[in-house]
């Protein structure tokens, strides 16, 4: 009779901890796919906007920082914005890069639109120099 019991027991949890492994597994899949996802959508528009940047003369290649020419395509108003904005959402919501770049650039898109059209700068330079900037002032904190 035991044995019957100690047998049904033991398939039982054996079914368990099997279910908890497939459960685990599929898990990591789903969360390895979604990073993943995030890295190719991050190499194929901010990459590209950071070469048009590179392009356009906005930063230097070899450090990848802001230019003299970048510094003032963008204006000092618009960097300053930028920087008090960078500042604000570190406090809020700590140094996640993605986070702040969503949230400062949705802030400062109109700006910047409007200053593409004034300077016949294309659009995808100028948010490449905008997030080259909060990189960089993120790597200075």
């Amino acid at each position: 009779m035991y044995s019957v019991l100690e047998l049904v027991g033991v398939v039982s949890g054996l079914t368990a901890l099997a279910s908890l492994l497939v459960l685990a597994y599929r898990f990591g899949y789903r969360l390895g796919s979604l990073e993943t996802k995030v890295n190719v959508l991050w190499n194929i528009y901010v990459e590209n906007m950071l070469i048009k940047a590179v392009r356009a003369s906005l930063s230097t290649v070899s450090s990848l920082k802001l230019s003299e020419k970048g510094r003032a395509v963008l204006g000092e108003d618009l960097l300053s914005k930028v920087e008090t904005l960078v500042r604000s959402y570190v406090r809020k919501y700590g140094k996640d890069e993605y986070l702040l770049l969503a949230k400062v650039i949705s802030e400062v898109l109109p700006e910047l639109r409007q200053r593409a059209v004034e300077t016949g700068t294309d659009l995808e330079a100028l948010l490449g120099a905008v997030i080259l900037y909060i990189r960089q002032l993120l790597s200075s904190r």
